[in-house]
């Protein structure tokens, strides 16, 4: 694995945006996507991302199942905490205890992503078509 591929490597792990890491890591922003796919399949990238995971988890940093619980009762409207904030400064209203529509698409989408959810270009992995059968046999 070369510089290039480590630091795309680096940038993937501060959000897991593929497309994004594969920028600012330094390739073009028509072949981003391309690139970080080829990366991300090669067993010497996903071995240096684990080890990386581990070493980040093993700091007493949230754990996987930890956040996706978080998430899932964001998404659900169960959770939310309250916002530390300096003396004198408000809060908007929307942050003060309360979940709103914003946090729990973002939770969602959050889940999503990890889940695979998406594709990076945006909808469905896989398409079903719908058939409507039987047509002839409806009446008004």
């Amino acid at each position: 694995m070369n510089e290039k591929e480590k630091k795309f490597c680096d940038e993937y792990l501060t959000d897991f945006n593929k497309t994004a890491a594969a920028v600012r890591a330094g390739y073009s922003k028509t072949y981003a996507w391309e690139a970080a796919a080829r990366i991300l399949k090669m067993p010497q990238a996903k071995e240096y991302i684990n080890k990386k995971l581990n070493s980040i988890s093993s700091k007493k940093t949230a754990q996987a199942e930890e956040v996706l619980e978080y998430l899932t009762a964001v998404m659900r409207g169960e959770k939310w905490g309250k916002a530390s904030i300096p003396k004198g400064e408000n809060l908007p209203a929307e942050k003060d205890g309360a979940i709103t529509v914003r946090d729990r698409m973002k939770a969602a989408e959050l889940l999503g992503r990890l889940y695979g959810v998406f594709s990076e270009k945006g909808g469905s992995e896989e398409i079903i078509p719908v058939v409507i059968s039987g047509e002839n046999e409806l009446t008004d």
